[in-house]
C-alpha cells in the first residue's frame, strides 16, 4: 500500500527533530565534561618567553576569572572575554613618532590595549637585549635610532596582573637617502645656477640611498615613490631609483617622497622628501658683439645707451622646457610697438642709427613654447640714442 503525501512529509520531520535532539545532547555532554573535569579548557602558549613548562595552559592558570564564571560561582560580574572567546589573545598596539626615523633622530613608542588596563601592569622596555626602564604603567617610551646602517631592537614587556605577559618587538633599521631633482628646461651654456621647475615641465629625481659605509648600488635596494601624498606603485619597485614627473596645468608646487628599504644586508630603510616650488619662465637679453659673440657675462635690462652705429640684441628664454633639437621657442618681435618682419625662430635682431639721430625706441619681446602654453613670456628694453657721447665698442 503506498504512503500518502502527508505522511511520508510527517515522518520526515520527525526523524529531523530526533536528529536535533541527539546532536544537542552530545554537545551538552561535552561542555559540561569541560567545565567539570581536571582537564578543563586548553590553550596554546605562543609566547615562549613567558610560558610555563610545556606548550599549553588551562583556562584557570590563564585568567581565573573565566573559570569562575563558567562554574557559576562568578554571579553579577560581566563575562571576561577569553570565556566568551576561549581563543582571544590581548594583542598590543603601538604609536610610533616616526615610523621611519633618521639616523640619530629621538623615537617615541606609545602603547595602547583594550581587554586589560595597561596602566596597572609592569612594562619592562629593553633596547637590543638590555633592560632600560621598568615601572608599573610605562606605556611611552623614548630612545634614539643608531646611524645609517645600523639596526635598533627595542622589546616592551607588558605583565598584567590577571593573565601572561605580552612581549612586542620593534625594529629599527636606519639609513639615508639623498633625493635630487632637475627639471627638462632651458637655460643659456653658460649659466651657473640651476634648473627649475615651471608649469608643464618635466622633473627627474634621481634617489641615493647611502649608509655610514658609502653610498648603496640602487640595484640592490627597494624604492617606494609618492607624489603629492600619492602612491605611485607604478613606478616603485626594486632598482627604481629614478622618478619622471610631468607637470600640470594647474600652478602648485609638487611634494616627492621616496622610501628606501635595502633588499638585502642590514635591511636600512629611510625616507625623504622634498618640495618643488613653480616659478615663471622669464627671457633676458645680450648683447651679440660681432667679434666676441653674445656677451652672457652681462645681461641688459631697463634702459640701454646705444652710442654704436650698429647693435646686435638677442635674446635666450630660461626655464622653458625643451620640445626637440628642431623645434624650439617662437619669438615675436616689436619696436616701438610695430612688428618686425623676421623668422619666428630668431632670436637676435640689428639695430642700427642714422647719422646724427637722437631719440628712445622701445623693443618688446614675446616668446612662446607652442606645446607649453604656461611657459609664454615677455620682456622689453629701452634703447637711448645718443651722438654726445663717443664709447668705444666692448
Amino acid at each position: 500500500m503506498r504512503k500518502s503525501p502527508s505522511k511520508k512529509k510527517s515522518f520526515l520531520l520527525a526523524l529531523n527533530a530526533a536528529l536535533i535532539f541527539a546532536l544537542a545532547f552530545m554537545v551538552g555532554g561535552q561542555f559540561a565534561k569541560a567545565q567539570n573535569s581536571d582537564s578543563q579548557l586548553i590553550f596554546d602558549y605562543e609566547d615562549s618567553a613567558d610560558s610555563p613548562t610545556g606548550s599549553s595552559r588551562t583556562l584557570a592558570a590563564i585568567d581565573p576569572q573565566a573559570t569562575n564564571y563558567l562554574n557559576g560561582s562568578g554571579a553579577g560580574q560581566s563575562a571576561p572575554a577569553t570565556a566568551l572567546y576561549p581563543e582571544f589573545k590581548d594583542q598590543l598596539t603601538a604609536t610610533i613618532n616616526p615610523e621611519i626615523p633618521q639616523p640619530g633622530q629621538e623615537v617615541t613608542i606609545t602603547l595602547e590595549v583594550y581587554s586589560f588596563d595597561i596602566n596597572s601592569a609592569m612594562i619592562t622596555w629593553r633596547v637590543d637585549g638590555r633592560q632600560v626602564e621598568k615601572a608599573i604603567g610605562m606605556k611611552k617610551f623614548k630612545f634614539n635610532a643608531k646611524q645609517a646602517g645600523q639596526n635598533t631592537t627595542v622589546t616592551a614587556i607588558v605583565e598584567p596582573t590577571d593573565r601572561p605577559a605580552i612581549t612586542k618587538t620593534f625594529t629599527f633599521a636606519t639609513g639615508e637617502v639623498d633625493l635630487l631633482w632637475q627639471s627638462d628646461v632651458y637655460v643659456h651654456p653658460f649659466y651657473k645656477g640651476k634648473s627649475m621647475y615651471t608649469p608643464e615641465a618635466t622633473l627627474t629625481f634621481v634617489a641615493m640611498p647611502r649608509t655610514s659605509n658609502g653610498i648603496i648600488n640602487p640595484k640592490e635596494v627597494i624604492f617606494n615613490w609618492r607624489v603629492n601624498y600619492n602612491n605611485d606603485a607604478e613606478n616603485s619597485g626594486f632598482g627604481k631609483n629614478s622618478y619622471t614627473y610631468e607637470g600640470p596645468i594647474i600652478l602648485r608646487p609638487v611634494e616627492v617622497t621616496v622610501e628606501a628599504k635595502e633588499a638585502r644586508g642590514s635591511r636600512g630603510v629611510a625616507t625623504t622628501d622634498i618640495v618643488v616650488e613653480n616659478q615663471n619662465a622669464f627671457a633676458l637679453f645680450y648683447e651679440n658683439h660681432p667679434l666676441y659673440g653674445v656677451l652672457f657675462n652681462r645681461a641688459l635690462r631697463g634702459t640701454v645707451l646705444l652710442t654704436k652705429n650698429e647693435f646686435g640684441l638677442s635674446a635666450y628664454p630660461y626655464f622653458q622646457s625643451i620640445v626637440s633639437k628642431n623645434s624650439g621657442p617662437e619669438y615675436s618681435w616689436d619696436i616701438d610697438a610695430s612688428g618686425v618682419s623676421i623668422p619666428q625662430n630668431q632670436n637676435t635682431i640689428t639695430l642700427r642709427k642714422n647719422s646724427g639721430e637722437e631719440g628712445r625706441s622701445t623693443v618688446q619681446l614675446l616668446v612662446t613654447n607652442p606645446n607649453k602654453i604656461l611657459q609664454s613670456t615677455q620682456t622689453g628694453l629701452n634703447i637711448e640714442f645718443d651722438t654726445s657721447r663717443n664709447l668705444t665698442d666692448i
